[in-house]
């Protein structure tokens, strides 16, 4: 897989041009370019959300990650994929290619970026895939077509890991807050907290689910292991 590849930049959808306009205003994704916002926003509790995907990537290994993200998150994959892996980057928005390429340009020279849907079939098989805060996103159907695509991306033996919000287990001042930033805000997390990753694929008996919550019950971390096929 080479690092420059020829693409034709994608349509957004519509969700992303009315409902998540920060992805296209780069004033704004600087602004929240920051671990420390994002550690508001997280209530403290970004750093962790990282280091549960770090103990998931191995060193020197293929991995994929479907939506670009914000701080450090990115940076803290390259490195433990380190010189010999890949990382391979795919975002609709060319707004946040264009910003992830300037800021991690010479970060691993085996980083590389694709301006595409991530629901387009991707053909190259990797070791890892990753969704962080990804699922929340996206609509019902566009959500289930996500996780079949990623699920499709691993090679036998390969993970695809989840990171994602979840419904608090209790309720409480954080939880009321946190309900209320998400009506108005994250109009398809209420939704999204009704379903089980796992339950979301077809191809769910061909994977090992492993699912934690973390925070109360406000986060999640779902990892599907592909089972190796039997000779």
């Amino acid at each position: 897989m080479t690092n420059e590849q020829v693409e034709v930049t994608p349509t957004l959808p519509p969700y992303i041009k009315y409902i998540y306009r920060v992805y296209e205003n780069k004033k704004l994704s600087r602004f929240f370019d920051s671990d420390f916002k994002l550690g508001l926003i997280s209530f403290g509790y970004r750093k962790k959300l990282i280091q549960a995907v770090l103990r998931e990537v191995e060193q020197s290994k293929t991995v994929l990650q479907v939506g670009a993200t914000f701080g450090s998150q990115i940076d803290n994959v390259a490195s433990k994929v380190g010189y010999y892996g890949n990382y391979h980057l795919v975002d609709v928005s060319k707004t946040q290619l264009d910003r992830c390429k300037k800021k991690y340009k010479g970060v691993n020279q085996n980083m590389n970026f694709s301006n595409q849907n991530g629901l387009a079939k991707i053909n190259h098989k990797y070791d890892c895939a990753i969704s962080f805060l990804l699922l929340h996103e996206l609509p019902h159907k566009t959500r289930k077509a996500m996780v079949e695509n990623l699920l499709d991306t691993v090679k036998d033996g390969g993970k695809v890991v989840f990171i994602d919000y979840h419904k608090p287990e209790k309720a409480g001042i954080l939880a009321y807050l946190f309900k209320k930033f998400n009506q108005l805000y994250r109009p398809f997390v209420e939704e999204f907290w009704e379903e089980e990753i796992q339950k979301i694929s077809a191809k769910q008996t061909n994977f090992t689910w492993h699912k934690s919550t973390m925070f109360g019950g406000f986060y999640q971390k779902v990892v599907a292991i592909k089972k190796e096929k039997k000779s």
